[in-house]
């Protein structure tokens, strides 16, 4: 026999906020309940498990984490220190030029 989810208990299941699934069933349409015991709805594991893999199969996949090139202050600040200091000063700004 197949565990029985309410909304909340789907919600933990697939990792997701309760409010979601509610979209996901009214809004969204792409989830539907297994059956009803008053105005509580219930979704069997299976009917999560698939619903789960047409979630992930339809996002984009992440991204790859990147190597810092060292051309933007936040990828390599070490590099980005010594750039900024070996700048000479602009003709007409004393020592301390303000920008």
């Amino acid at each position: 026999m197949n565990k029985l989810y309410s909304v909340r208990d789907a919600a933990g299941y697939l990792g997701l906020a309760a409010v979601t699934i509610k979209y996901h069933l009214y809004h969204v349409k792409d989830l539907v309940p297994d059956g009803t015991f008053g105005k509580s709805l219930y979704f069997t594991q299976g009917t999560l498990d698939q619903f789960a893999l047409r979630k992930r199969a339809a996002h984009r996949p992440r991204k790859s984490p990147v190597a810092p090139c060292g051309c933007h202050p936040h990828s390599a600040p070490e590099a980005a220190t010594k750039a900024i200091a070996s700048e000479p000063a602009a003709a007409g700004e004393g020592e301390g030029g303000t920008f």
